[in-house]
């Protein structure tokens, strides 16, 4: 079972905070995604950039 790409979203970022990451996912001002299924391979690819406000 595949979840929807909103969905995989909000465990992503639930994870990052969880595990220090992100103070708080409502620090996400931006996303850009694509999913992929990689059966022999299954996994998260993630990149996050620090945006500093001006």
């Amino acid at each position: 079972m595949r979840p929807d790409l909103d969905n995989a979203f909000k465990v992503l970022l639930d994870c990052l905070q969880s595990c220090g990451v992100i103070k708080n996912d409502r620090q996400c001002m931006e996303i850009h995604a694509r999913k992929l299924v990689d059966k022999k391979d299954p996994r998260v690819e993630f990149e996050l950039e620090e945006i500093e406000f001006k």
